[in-house]
């Protein structure tokens, strides 16, 4: 029997102004749809409410010191080393890190910036761009049966799909905030984490998964197509009884 894994909540882009670069197919879960809303407090006033809530969706851990990163598992296989400092000062925060198997992907220790409102509001600290993205990775292969059943089948058809929604992604965050802005380009961050997310779902079989008579990766299933969202969550996907095409 093939048990299916619940994708792990994050915040959601939803907030965030749409771009045409997305994927917009009415068949397709977009990324917006990969997250949870943000609850309100009722018994904070408006204005604290809104500044909680783009705290929590910028990623943001405190106003004051950020807290300490989880402990991570020990890496598998290196993906972003650092580069040699030849005046021996100390070392750059470590890179994140991808495994054949779960949990996949690794991201790095956080790291934030200072985000200045456009709103007039006080700057506060939040996930950096970096980090912001390798989170995201993280959460979504933590759910990677879900590329295969069609729960997140906004990665269906593959290098293209992907591209432009991880491109979308940037965009969106930096067109709320720009001042987290600064030395970044929307499409070649954008491309950069495509090809990280890329790199993890092509090193992990689909058979890893079930029974099936398809030899190919996560990616090239995704490439074929993948699977539409189900109409009921615990329906085993086409794709366990497919032959490669």
């Amino acid at each position: 029997m093939i048990k299916i894994t619940n994708p792990v909540a994050m915040p959601t882009p939803a907030e965030l102004p749409p771009t045409g670069t997305a994927n917009t197919s009415a068949a397709t879960i977009s990324f917006a749809d990969q997250f949870a809303t943000v609850g309100e407090d009722s018994s904070a006033s408006p204005a604290a409410q809104q500044d909680i809530f783009l705290q929590y969706f910028l990623g943001a851990a405190s106003t004051t010191t950020p807290a300490a990163a989880p402990s991570a598992p020990a890496p598998v296989v290196s993906t972003a080393a650092s580069a040699p400092n030849t005046n021996e000062a100390p070392q750059e925060t470590p890179g994140y890190t991808i495994s054949s198997t779960a949990p996949y992907f690794t991201p790095a220790p956080d790291q934030y910036v200072t985000v200045t409102p456009t709103s007039g509001m006080s700057p506060f600290q939040a996930d950096s761009m970096d980090s912001y993205m390798q989170k995201f990775i993280g959460q979504s292969v933590s759910d990677m049966y879900g590329f295969i059943n069609g729960t997140q089948s906004w990665a269906n058809g593959g290098a293209t799909a992907i591209t432009d929604n991880f491109v979308s992604m940037v965009q969106q965050r930096l067109t709320a905030y720009p001042s987290m802005g600064e030395g970044i380009d929307p499409v070649a961050m954008g491309t950069q984490y495509a090809n990280a997310f890329m790199n993890v779902l092509s090193g992990v079989p689909v058979s890893q998964f079930g029974a099936t008579n398809f030899t190919g990766s996560v990616l090239d299933f995704l490439s074929q197509g993948g699977s539409p969202a189900p109409t009921v969550l615990n329906q085993a996907p086409t794709v366990m009884n497919a032959v490669n095409a």
